[in-house]
Parts: structure tokens; sequence; C-alpha cells
């Protein structure tokens, strides 16, 4: 058993360059996984799926696992549509240097 893997509605993702080439991402709810990239020669995700499977294994949540694992593996955290990659605005005006923040 692992987490849900259905890749729909809002989320967060990262790029991952190593151990595995790919985007881990969530809906923060039930969904983690990876998508591995399709880049020629053989590029492994079985690290980054052992991973996952060891974070459902110690019973952490989507989000808590993502967390982890995004905070050890990965690179920006963007957030919005998981279902074509598509972030939000307000999401990626955060994230830029120098950026205005967000009207409260």
């Amino acid at each position: 058993m692992s987490y849900s893997t259905n890749r729909a509605g809002t989320g967060r993702w990262t790029a991952i360059m190593r151990p595995s080439v790919g985007v881990l991402w969530t809906d923060d709810d039930t969904a983690l996984g990876f998508f591995q990239a399709q880049l020629s020669g053989k590029v492994d995700a079985a690290p980054v799926q052992n991973l996952i499977d060891t974070a459902y294994a110690a019973g952490l949540t989507a989000r808590q696992a993502f967390d982890q694992l995004a905070a050890a593996i990965g690179s920006r955290i963007d957030e919005g549509d998981l279902d074509n990659w598509r972030p939000n605005r307000a999401s990626r005006a955060r994230q830029l240097p120098g950026a205005m923040p967000e009207p409260r």
C-alpha cells in the first residue's frame, strides 16, 4: 500500500535532479508521486520511489512526506494545477526574487 497517485486538481511540486530526475508532487491530501523525466538513456526512478514508500511506511501524510522530501532533495516549490503543471500567479510571485508581496 502507498499514497494515491491520482495527479489531479490543485497541489504542489518540485523538480528533483538526484537521486533521480523528475518532479515530486502532492495534492496535500492523500496523493504523492514522482513523475519521472523522459531523458535519453536510463533514468532510474526507484531511489525516489523508495523514499516515498519509506515515508508511507513511517505513517507520514502526503503533505508531511512531500515537505520532508522537498527539503532534502527538491528545489523551488511551485503551487498550482497538477493536471498541467501550471503554477498559480500568486505562487510564482512569492518565489521570484524582489517580487512584490501579496496584498493582505
